[in-house]
């Protein structure tokens, strides 16, 4: 990355919080009835003088601890502190291969001529090494290009490049420029490279958006989208923050596939071959998760809705099984049966589950707690369904297998807790006054627990003598903001038990071990109903993560606004509890609920436990074993997508219920729980979309 590009970055980041800075007050005080309202939907910044907003949707991290004050000031009174610590990390990042921002949107001028971008090719020596080390490291999540085929394109090259298209020169590019990466982040690059690949990453990027431009990327072009794929794929890979303009990348990515019809299945079109369909079936598959993923990292509706695409999942073939010239497709083998594409397959089923998790979540009404539960079970059905040489397992177990397997395991698992932790979160409070949403926070702090075990285990397997070291600098955006959704879960329902539990029915004990104090949980108990973790055992996982953000916290501000977020709040929760003298009463999620007295409703809480068992669900599915196969309801994973909105769409319709987006408008139930207003000034950098 160059000094200017980043400096640019830093002084955007700057004039942001300055931003924020002027309209701090806004949330402090009493709030009116339409002050909640538009809270509901997440936070708007506004700054009038400059004409800029700024939101953050309601499913974010950020936006959890809305209404925790030592959070919402932390970053008011230490904001030197925040500054000083971006030119840290600033310095210590220059020069590294995290280059910013895609140079298709900010970083190119007028292109060079054809015959001076293909001057920049190296040698067929020096091509050969680096698309070989692409193919032997690349992500299984990106196979969307077919080997044998590629390979013959790329002996056509060199036969005559000048009658190459332009846009088969940029994916070239592109996938040196992944190759590179590769070396630079595992440190085996080959003698010839040593010192070279952060120069050598910058170039192949900029001639990539060189060719782009120069073919105008805007129109439908062979090979446009799995060059864009490539460039995204090194982009966010190159990051350890979250950065906007990858979910701006995303969406230009989405726009120009649905214009070139990747979201239609081929079927429907003769004039498409059966290779082509299967291999824009892959790509599609892609782009799809990447838009449910990112768009879900800036806490912001997915750009392709449920309802918008027919196109059927690829099938779990080998490359050599079908090329150019078949008539037909082989039959799919069985999934459980590993092929290269098996990855691909089982974590777009989780990525779609989730897509119906995000509807719900960021859709303006608010459906029955039957409609969530119904999800629920959708989720596990699908999880239930990986195949099992994809199931996370034990590391003691994983000692022959492959480190992309491990990974693999660990993505998939990482996208269903996640998905749990986003259905289930904003249950979190209610489930204290009304057992019918117990199984919600259970669930909820059951993944939000294994999330933060997932980084602990990935944290010590790639240090020294860890099974995965080779791997110590591959730490992307879309993990960490996993780890920090679970953190800061887990941070709100401490503080909410803290601030909300009844004297009168909690015992009286301390957690830091000096007097007792009111509020509290006994640490040798279960920290509530059907939870098996104590308190402690929470405190243990977020100070575990803690230490782990501070140790990364100079080659990420995401790290380090982690490390310093959970700082303050783990010093608060520790404090003794002192009952403030006009508690504001707790604000539930708005279901009906037949008993008005506050009472727990017995009638809703069986009928729930009623519907968990009916629908296969574990009392406590977080300490079952992995492998354990799981009842489902109403037929299971295929019922769920039959039913698709009227129409015979594999995933248009899953688990059988309207899109959001199509639900009438209604202010009736959209009210969060979360009533004040935090300062936002820490989550400028790389979280979200003016950042």
């Amino acid at each position: 990355m160059s000094s200017g590009s980043l400096g640019q970055n830093l002084d955007a980041d700057l004039e942001e919080s300055q931003m924020l800075d002027g309209i701090q007050e806004y949330g402090q005080g009493e709030e009116s009835d339409t002050d909640k309202v538009t809270k509901s939907f997440g936070i708007m910044k506004v700054d009038p003088d400059n004409k800029k907003t700024f939101y953050i949707g309601e499913a974010h991290w950020a936006a959890l601890l809305n209404d925790i004050s030592e959070v919402r000031n932390y970053f008011q009174t230490h904001k030197k502190q925040y500054e000083e610590q971006m030119q840290k990390v600033a310095k210590t990042r220059k020069g590294t291969t995290a280059d910013s921002g895609p140079a298709l949107l900010f970083g190119a001028t007028k292109p060079p001529s054809r015959e001076e971008i293909m001057s920049q090719i190296p040698s067929r020596y020096t091509c050969d090494t680096l698309i070989a080390r692409y193919f032997n490291t690349f992500d299984p999540a990106t196979h969307i290009l077919h080997g044998p085929t590629f390979q013959k394109q790329y002996n056509i090259h060199w036969q005559d490049p000048s009658q190459t298209s332009i846009v088969w020169i940029a994916m070239l590019f592109a996938m040196m420029r992944l190759a590179m990466l590769s070396w630079a982040r595992d440190g085996d690059e080959p003698p010839e490279f040593q010192g070279k690949c952060t120069d050598l990453v910058t170039l192949y990027r900029t001639q990539m958006a060189h060719c782009l431009i120069l073919a105008d990327y805007t129109k439908p072009h062979n090979y446009l989208i799995e060059t864009l794929i490539f460039h995204l794929h090194g982009e966010y890979t190159s990051n350890r923050d979250a950065e906007s303009s990858v979910w701006v990348l995303v969406g230009m990515i989405a726009r120009l596939a649905m214009r070139m019809g990747y979201h239609r299945d081929s079927k429907y079109f003769p004039n498409i071959t059966p290779f082509q369909g299967e291999m824009r079936r892959r790509i599609w598959t892609f782009v799809r998760q990447s838009d449910l993923l990112f768009s879900f990292q800036i806490a912001l509706p997915s750009m392709i809705r449920l309802g918008d695409s027919d196109t059927e999942l690829p099938r779990n073939i080998y490359d050599d099984e079908f090329d150019e010239d078949c008539t037909s497709l082989p039959p799919a083998r069985p999934p459980s049966e590993a092929t290269p594409v098996s990855y691909m397959i089982a974590k777009a089923r989780l990525a779609f589950g989730f897509g119906r998790v995000m509807e719900e979540v960021n859709g303006v009404t608010r459906k029955p707690y039957d409609e969530i539960l119904k999800i629920d079970r959708g989720l596990r059905d699908i999880y239930t369904s990986i195949p099992e040489h994809l199931r996370l397992r034990p590391m003691s177990e994983q000692t022959l297998a492959p480190i992309s397997l491990i990974m693999a395991r660990f993505s998939l698992a990482s996208v269903y807790h996640k998905s749990l932790c986003v259905l289930h979160r904003r249950f979190l409070k209610a489930a204290k006054t009304n057992a019918r949403y117990l199984h919600s926070r259970r669930t909820c702090l059951d993944s939000a627990m294994t999330l933060l075990s997932f980084q602990d285990i990935q944290y010590r397997e790639t240090g020294d003598r860890g099974r995965m070291r080779s791997l110590r600098n591959y730490v992307h955006s879309l993990t960490t903001h996993d780890f920090l959704l679970a953190a800061t879960i887990l941070c709100t329902d401490l503080y909410h038990n803290r601030e909300g539990a009844d004297d009168a029915d909690t015992p009286s004990t301390s957690i830091s071990g000096g007097s007792g104090s009111r509020g509290s949980v006994s640490v040798d108990q279960p920290y509530g109903p059907h939870i098996e973790q104590r308190k402690e055992d929470l405190f243990r996982a977020l100070e575990r993560s803690r230490d782990i953000w501070r140790e990364q916290k100079d080659m990420s501000m995401e790290a380090f606004k982690a490390s310093e977020v959970l700082d303050v709040l783990l010093q608060k929760l520790r404090q003794p509890y002192s009952k403030s003298p006009a508690p504001v009463q707790a604000q539930q999620y708005p279901f009906p609920s037949s008993s008005g007295n506050g009472s727990i409703d017995e009638q809703n809480a069986a009928m729930t436990l009623g519907l968990l068992s009916s629908g296969g669900v574990s009392p406590n599915p977080q300490t079952q074993n992995v492998n354990q196969q799981q009842g489902n309801m109403g037929g299971g994973l295929e019922s769920y997508f039959a039913n698709s909105m009227g129409q015979d769409q594999p995933f248009g319709g899953i688990f059988g219920a309207q899109s959001a987006t199509n639900a009438p408008n209604s202010f009736s139930g959209i009210l969060t729980d979360f009533g004040g207003q935090m300062n936002l000034d820490w989550v400028s950098q790389g979280s979200f979309p003016c950042g």
